[in-house]
């Protein structure tokens, strides 16, 4: 028996691998991460625009006694159950997702996958992410809180309700 040194990247595949391969990937990684980041974006400005629209509750609530504290959590609360279903329906889907790959990847390197592919989710990979999602409530539901529960005043009570007798759909004003 004589050790015969290969890359390992090519060990996995008959295919020999290029510069176009490796650029496609990289590519790839790079569009996925930048498509994540607009997601991400896109849900904190929502979360953002939902703490603006229920400014008259927040200052009602604080009027009749509510604490910032408890407003804040309310929120945290809200953006803890919404990103906690999202990590579950993401984890939910990441097992049939790895098999999937498991299955490619043997298919292109001649029907066997890589000795440390191992497509079931590991409780690291849960911790992971339910790091990432309490992170993610915060920043997303504790940020919008804090700022709008930041100058909760009687001025902004009555300027809040100045039009209370009538309720307001979009432009539409109805009595």
């Amino acid at each position: 028996l004589f050790p015969t040194v290969q890359w390992y990247r090519e060990s996995m595949f008959d295919v020999p691998i290029t510069l176009l391969l490796v650029t496609m990937v990289q590519q790839l990684n790079l569009f996925s991460g930048m498509f994540l980041l607009l997601v991400a974006a896109n849900v904190a400005l929502l979360m953002f625009a939902r703490a603006a629209a229920r400014e008259r509750e927040l200052v009602v609530r604080s009027a009749l006694g509510a604490s910032r504290r408890r407003i804040v959590m309310q929120f945290l609360v809200e953006a803890l159950t919404l990103f906690g279903i999202a990590a579950a329906l993401g984890l939910a889907t990441v097992g049939p997702g790895l098999a999937w790959i498991e299955r490619q990847i043997g298919i292109m390197g001649g029907g066997t996958s890589p000795f440390w592919f191992d497509p079931s989710v590991s409780r690291e990979t849960i911790a992971y992410a339910a790091l990432l999602t309490i992170v993610a409530a915060l920043m997303a539901g504790g940020l919008p809180a804090l700022r709008a529960t930041r100058q909760l005043s009687t001025a902004r009570l009555q300027e809040a309700t100045a039009g209370a007798d009538r309720l307001r759909l979009g432009g539409i004003w109805t009595a």
